[in-house]
């Protein structure tokens, strides 16, 4: 037994957690009631960007408790080394492109680990982001490069763009969410690939991610949530049969991950980072009278270590010639 102790609205919400879940079996609600039922969401459009002002600042909480893009670019090294994957690399000019590149935190991870490995390969890296303060931040990143890479930042929404270049390897982390058509962006990335060319997408791992259920639970027409509904983020992936609808060659690998909670943290950064989980400024939260229910929700959760244990997808695209 844990004890999360959050300061919210200057008040102590002391919740003891009542079991602690790990692995592939365990069940983080063992009441299917408690999620709100919604239609088969296959057809519906997913709204293209974030409108709320403070995602910034939600999303620079979460960046502090979370290992996230390490364990990312972890895996992203893991797969630019098989075998297969490093037969295809032309030592003599690569090109990538970053959908969604934020900040670049993943950026310099995994271009840091591709160069590492691949010293003699001359990277152009077209980097892309709808967020006009993340590009920023993206820029003052990457001032100084080795002279082997050369970096183009763009402020651009790659799935209503006019995009036509070929790349050798595709980076899309956690950008799919906004993607107005589902079908219409894999077939997009998939055209942009170069003869033999891989595109790497992240996805949180809706049938066993809390951030998944949550946002399902709290708020099911949540922009950054794909399977809405927790029958459906039960019953089928739906990226991965697209894409086999589409006949596009993939291999999917498991990503985890931890988002910490602190003994201590700061007020502000709760909020955002509650905020971040739900996809809901806080305010909203509070008027809807939800924020006991998340607390509870995130307490159960928790693991002895104050950690939610949490899960992506990664799909590698594959084009061949």
């Amino acid at each position: 037994m844990i004890m999360l102790v959050l300061p919210l609205s200057g008040l102590d919400y002391k919740i003891k957690q009542k079991q602690v879940y790990c692995g592939d079996s365990a069940k983080v609600y063992s009441e299917k009631k408690s999620f709100r039922q919604l239609p088969n969401m296959d057809f519906l459009p997913f709204s293209g960007a974030v409108l709320n002002r403070n995602y910034d600042e939600w999303f620079k909480a979460y960046l502090k408790f979370v290992d996230e893009k390490q364990s990312i670019a972890h895996k992203f090294k893991e797969i630019f080394l098989r075998p297969d994957f490093k037969t295809h690399i032309n030592n003599s000019s690569v090109k990538f492109l970053d959908i969604g590149c934020g900040n670049g935190v993943l950026t310099e991870k995994f271009l840091t680990d591709f160069c590492n490995n691949f010293k003699t390969a001359k990277v152009e890296l077209d980097a892309i982001d709808v967020n006009s303060n993340l590009l920023e931040e993206f820029n003052h990143r990457f001032v100084q490069l080795p002279e082997n890479v050369k970096i183009f930042s763009d402020k651009k929404d790659f799935f209503n763009s006019d995009i036509n270049k070929k790349y050798d390897f595709i980076i899309a982390s956690h950008v799919l969410y906004y993607a107005d058509n589902l079908s219409d962006s894999l077939i997009k990335i998939h055209n942009s690939l170069s003869d033999n060319g891989r595109a790497l997408i992240v996805h949180h791992s809706g049938k066993d991610c809390i951030l998944a259920k949550l946002r399902a639970k709290y708020n099911p027409l949540s922009s950054a949530n794909l399977n809405q509904a927790e029958n459906e983020i039960s019953k089928k992936d739906l990226i991965a049969e697209l894409l086999y609808n589409k006949n596009i060659k993939f291999d999917l690998y498991r990503q985890y991950f931890n988002l910490n909670f602190p003994e201590k943290i700061e007020h502000i950064d709760l909020k955002n980072l509650i905020s971040f989980i739900i996809d809901k400024p806080y305010s909203e939260i509070l008027r809807e009278n939800k924020l006991t229910g998340i607390i509870k929700d995130i307490s159960a959760n928790m693991d002895s270590n104050r950690n939610l244990n949490l899960f992506n997808n990664i799909y590698v695209i594959s084009k061949e010639s």
